[in-house]
């Protein structure tokens, strides 16, 4: 397996990371990673963190889930769900879940990003959590030099039932209400 040193003070060098959440947090147990690509990430949560029983990559490619199950094999804790992550979250029960992307909305259109935040309203129950690692537009002419970034207007209105933080210019985090 590859050395996750470097990459594991990623996930744990601020109060803002995944990381940080999960070692101080025991109530959630159920993971959605959106965009899983490779599966780095949901392979660290199954493997350090014991306390997440059900990990949820959404990846649309396949190509990427198969290299993922050959890197790292397959494990009981992760469930990869190889489609769009609007039609992979509707297929998913409501329930509390910590919900993570890294830098993916910023590569999807605003309508296409909505439509996954409806969705991920859908199936989150009170208290569920959410840690987007995406860049924060000043305004939308940031389009022009950084694809798609969302100000955050953008997400406090379309996370209308999350309570909405921004942190950094590149970390969202919101409670459902």
């Amino acid at each position: 397996m590859p050395s996750l040193v470097g990459s594991e003070m990623c996930i744990r060098d601020s109060s803002n990371s995944v990381g940080f959440f999960l070692e101080r947090n025991n109530s959630i147990t159920k993971l959605i990673d959106i965009g899983s690509g490779t599966g780095w990430f949901v392979n660290f949560v199954s493997d350090n963190f014991n306390n997440i029983k059900s990990i949820y990559g959404i990846e649309p490619s396949s190509a990427a889930i198969a290299l993922s199950k050959k890197i790292y094999y397959e494990k009981d804790s992760i469930t990869y769900l190889n489609d769009f992550a609007h039609i992979a979250l509707s297929k998913l029960d409501k329930d509390v879940y910590l919900i993570t992307t890294f830098a993916v909305f910023q590569h999807l259109p605003r309508r296409y990003t909505k439509k996954i935040i409806k969705s991920i309203d859908n199936i989150c129950l009170k208290d569920s959590k959410i840690i987007f690692n995406e860049p924060i537009g000043e305004s939308n002419l940031n389009n022009y030099r950084m694809h798609y970034a969302r100000t955050k207007n953008f997400w406090t209105k379309n996370l209308k039932n999350f309570n909405v933080e921004f942190k950094n210019k590149n970390t969202i985090i919101a409670t459902k209400l």
